[in-house]
């Protein structure tokens, strides 16, 4: 029987095998495609809708409460998606086989009570948020008009305070009026006073008395009477003034203390009583009517004044009971929307509710007080408020802040009310479908027992069928050791003895037995029986090649020797023509530098005798430059002796001033207090005078060094102006030299060229030589190289040729077999 008999009837019972496996597999495949099928299908898909529908309800509820509390409509849109996944979760119940008709029809009923109560706590949100800007604005507009009725309040106050500091600067004002009105009358009085002291004094002078003391002044000055005055008054039985002159400061106090009047007399002895003049009587009395009507002006003016300050401070007062009720206002608002906060965090507070009326009734009171205590009221110009009055803004929008906050409160506890039914709905759909989701995993579990019983059944019948497979294999195993395996080792182990063994390629195999393996046998006998003709052709080539090789070697050993006594030669040649072309090149070198200095001199002394010719022309320049600066310098000097004429106008004017200002200090000082403000002046004017004095005397100083400076500076530019024009000449004498210079140089240089050339022309011959010297030497090396090249690979071919001898040897073969056989000693002494 052939090898693919026996592999066909093996590989037939594998693939019966597996196809009763491969049919095990896909019943069971079936059976658990069935379940699963119904499990994954109207179950599993009904559990999904109940926990979506779960899962949509408490969204939808969640997503109201944020819209309740934050009043954002950015969770409109969450909203939305929240009711399309409750909605199609619960219609994917409802289409369901799964759950009876008595569940569905609960999940209607609270579905739509669900939905129902949410568009109420939605509608009744809307109403509370449509109530918080118009109690935002009514909160505004009462700060506003609070603001604007304090600020009217205060204006009034700051008015008041500024009236009054008027008042008191204008009281002020007339005092010192009245006070400079009285002094004309006291001077009247005092010129009486003077008339009748005088007259006193001509009395007394005349009349003789025995009791009373006689003065006899002839000749009284104005200080020893004003001393008399002062001191020790004249006096006879009564007493007497006697004063001639008496200053303003003395006659003001008399007349404010001690007014004179004509009932004192002077008495002489005969009795005959001197009294004052008629004519000096009416100075006193005038002077007391004058005072006494002043006194009655002022008195009335004080009680119209105080009329008006009474008024005044009534008015203070209502505006500050206005700016004072204004800030308790501002404060009971702004405590009233606090405690609405609190209202809205815990609506059930009745402590809460108790302070909005308490703080409502104190707002109240304030906005009263406003009504009651305002002045000048007038109508509001802009705003919502504009065409009212400011008590009018305050009742409306006090009445109207009642109003919206009662309001807001209400539908604020309307929309928990209705909070509390929706979380009641949700809770009853979430309760539902927790049941739902019960039982669908009670059907679940059901099925999945169900499918795990097959499943166990279906593992025991593919065991058996892999067992049953395991004890067919087991013979066919041992038959294809004994007809397959056995006999493809024994070829291999043939192959294997070739490979690594003695290399005997004169075995053969037996090619008895099965077609294939006996194929194969005569297939490897023929295999080695050409690979020993290989071996034995392979190993006369290497006999032929190695003698070859020795013969190469002794020719290329004479090569190289001849090579190398051609090259010793060459290298003495161009040895020398390299000594030649080096003298070459020096002497070339040194005629090209000295011709390159030659060059180097004509151009220096071109650019010498250009420096020469830009020398005379500078000097010519700064020739004229120095006369031009001489003449600027005497203008110089002409300026400023003008400037010595204006310091001396400015001298004089500075003098007149100081004097000036020396009679305006004299005549301050006769002013007494009065100019005193004028002497400070005087005084800076003087100081300021003689500053400028001393600032002129600066600048003539420094005027007289610059003039000076000026006459030494034109000087030097006439000396400088004489030198250039002594240097002009010789400097044109050296361009002269140099251009001679110039031309000599020339010659030199174009003999010069002319060397260099010849030599650049020898240079370039001996460098040509050289470099074929180079040509030729390096010729010989390249062959020296070449030949030891060569002798190197005969070596190495030797070698080779030992190798494959080497490799050769290792295989057997029949010596009859070899070609040429009968030269073999002949080769033998060749390689030798």
């Amino acid at each position: 029987m052939s090898i693919k008999i026996k592999l066909l009837s093996i590989f037939s019972i594998i693939g019966l095998l597996l196809a009763v496996l491969g049919g095990i597999s896909y019943f069971v495949n079936t059976q658990l495609t069935s379940g699963l099928d119904h499990m994954t299908g109207p179950v599993w898909a009904a559990s999904d809708s109940a926990s979506a529908g779960t899962k949509g309800v408490n969204l939808q509820l969640l997503t109201v409460e944020r819209i309740l509390k934050d009043g954002q409509t950015a969770y409109t849109r969450d909203l939305e998606e929240a009711m399309q996944q409750t909605q199609a979760a619960y219609d994917a119940i409802l289409n369901t086989s799964m759950i009876g008709e008595d569940q569905l029809s609960a999940i209607e009923s609270r579905l739509s009570n669900f939905n129902a109560s949410r568009e109420a706590i939605l509608k009744a949100n809307t109403g509370y948020r449509n109530t918080q800007p118009l109690l935002q604005t009514n909160i505004n507009e009462f700060r506003d008009v609070l603001n604007r009725v304090e600020r009217i309040a205060s204006q009034n106050i700051l008015n008041y305070e500024i009236n009054a500091e008027e008042q008191e600067e204008e009281e002020e004002e007339q005092e010192d009026e009245t006070r400079d009105d009285a002094e004309p009358a006291e001077e009247v009085a005092d010129e009486s006073i003077q008339d009748e002291t005088s007259m006193s004094q001509v009395a007394d002078d005349e009349a003789v008395t025995g009791e009373d003391e006689a003065v006899d002044d002839s000749v009284l000055d104005e200080e020893s009477m004003s001393q008399m005055a002062d001191d020790e008054p004249l006096t006879g039985e009564d007493e007497a003034v006697d004063e001639s002159v008496l200053d303003e400061e003395s006659i003001s106090e008399m007349a404010d203390d001690e007014p004179l009047t004509g009932e004192d007399e002077a008495h002489t002895p005969d009795s005959e009583a001197v009294t004052v003049s008629p004519a000096s009587e009416p100075a006193p009395v005038m002077t007391e009517t004058a005072e006494e009507l002043v006194d009655e002006e002022v008195d009335e003016e004080e009680l119209a004044e105080e009329d008006m300050d009474e008024e005044e401070e009534a008015s203070a007062d209502s505006d500050w009971e206005v700016v004072n009720s204004a800030g308790s206002a501002r404060l009971a608002l702004m405590s009233r929307a606090y405690e609405l906060e609190n209202f809205l965090r815990n609506p059930g507070n009745q402590a809460t509710l108790e302070q909005l009326e308490t703080v409502f009734g104190d707002l109240e009171f304030a906005v009263e007080n406003i009504v009651e205590y305002i002045n000048g009221d007038k109508q509001i110009r802009d705003g919502l408020q504009a065409g009212l009055t400011h008590k009018q803004a305050l009742q409306k929008l006090l009445a109207e802040n009642k109003s919206v906050t009662d309001r807001s409160m209400k539908l604020y506890q309307e929309m928990l009310s209705k909070l509390q039914t929706y979380r009641k709905h949700a809770n009853s759909l979430t309760e539902l479908g927790a049941v739902l989701t019960a039982q669908l995993t009670e059907t679940v579990n059901t099925e999945t027992q169900s499918l795990k019983e097959q499943s166990d059944f279906d593992l025991m019948l593919i065991m058996g069928t892999v067992v049953f497979g395991l004890v067919i294999m087991l013979p066919i195993y041992l038959v294809s050791k004994r007809t397959i395996i056995n006999p493809i080792n024994q070829v291999s182990e043939q192959l294997w003895d070739i490979a690594e063994g003695e290399g005997d390629l004169t075995i053969k195999l037996n090619t008895k037995g099965d077609k294939e393996i006996a194929n194969l046998a005569s297939a490897f006998n023929a295999f080695t029986g050409k690979l020993a003709k290989t071996i034995a052709s392979l190993q006369s080539s290497i006999k032929q090649l190695a003698s070859t090789t020795v013969k190469i070697t002794t020719v290329g050993d004479q090569t190289e020797n001849a090579v190398g006594q051609q090259q010793n030669q060459i290298d003495q040649m161009a040895s020398t023509m390299a000594e030649l072309s080096s003298s070459v090149h020096n002497v070339a070198a040194k005629t090209e530098d000295a011709h390159e200095n030659a060059q180097t001199v004509d151009a220096e002394a071109s650019n010498g005798r250009k420096v020469v010719d830009s020398t005379i022309t500078s000097i010519n320049q700064l020739a004229g430059e120095v006369e031009t600066a001489s003449q600027v310098i005497n203008n110089l000097g002409t300026k400023s002796d003008q400037i010595s004429s204006v310091l001396e106008v400015i001298r004089t004017i500075s003098e007149q001033t100081n004097l000036l200002a020396l009679n305006a200090a004299i005549e301050a000082a006769r002013a007494g207090e009065s100019g005193r403000g004028f002497a400070v002046v005087a005084d800076e004017v003087r100081n300021l005078a003689a500053r400028t004095n001393d600032s002129i005397v600066e600048i003539q100083s420094t005027i007289d060094e610059l003039q000076n400076g000026a006459q030494e500076a034109i000087k030097v530019m006439s000396h400088a102006h004489q030198c250039a024009q002594d240097t002009i000449e010789p400097a044109r004498d050296a361009g002269k030299a140099l251009e001679r210079i110039t031309e000599v140089v020339a010659s030199i240089t174009s003999l010069n060229a002319m060397i260099a050339e010849s030599t650049r022309e020898q240079s370039n011959s001996a460098s040509e030589v050289e470099q074929n010297t180079i040509q030729i030497r390096d010729g010989a090396t390249a062959t020296s190289s070449s030949a030891r090249e060569l002798s190197d690979s005969t070596t190495d071919l030797v070698k080779l040729a030992e190798q494959l001898t080497t490799l050769a040897s290792q295989f057997k073969i029949d010596e009859s077999e070899t070609p040429g056989h009968t030269a073999k000693a002949n080769d033998d002494s060749a390689i030798s």
